[in-house]
């Protein structure tokens, strides 16, 4: 499943949990991934698609991973939605790429593909076509609140600035 949706998945004992992903892995196509931190190592421009400046909720997926494993060995949890935890810094696409681009030393710069670009691109990958489907989170501000899990079990998010060096450190590793 493309990162950039939204994943809902059910536990067997009836727990509901959604989260949004900054990364998935090193090696699977996400957004976030091929369009920022892929074309760093490229030497190339950052994209974004939709509207850079629409506030835009992103969990890391170290949070996820331990959002799940809790809830799975939670038995009050049951029959309640959760959603991961998930950082509450309000952050635009163009603040994303920002401050990728001030962790990898490089000039600010972004280019926006426009949704009838993507259309277009769609025809021939099934990766952009999906994207084109859920860009209405890109398009408009979309967030997560992880409140209710981090009162419940007294957790905090990965800040988005630690999210995204660490997987800048993972991707230099594997680059």
């Amino acid at each position: 499943m493309n990162s950039d949706r939204s994943v809902t998945s059910s536990v067997r004992t009836g727990r509901t949990f959604k989260a949004r992903e900054v990364v998935a892995s090193d090696k699977r196509p996400t957004f976030t991934v091929e369009a920022v931190f892929d074309v760093f190592q490229a030497n190339k421009r950052p994209q974004w698609l939709g509207n850079p400046k629409a506030v835009h909720t992103f969990t890391y997926t170290p949070d996820a991973a331990r959002t799940v494993a809790l809830l799975a060995n939670t038995a009050t949890a049951f029959g309640q939605v959760w959603h991961a935890l998930t950082s509450h810094e309000p952050m635009t696409g163009e603040q994303f790429v920002r401050l990728s681009c001030e962790l990898s030393d490089r000039p600010y710069c972004l280019q926006v593909v426009p949704r009838w670009m993507l259309s277009l691109l769609g025809v021939f990958s099934p990766l952009v076509r999906e994207n084109v489907e859920m860009l209405y989170q890109f398009e408009y501000d979309y967030g997560f609140n992880s409140s209710k899990l981090e009162r419940a079990f007294g957790l905090t998010a990965t800040t988005y600035r630690t999210g995204i060096a660490a997987m800048m450190g993972r991707l230099s590793e594997s680059g």
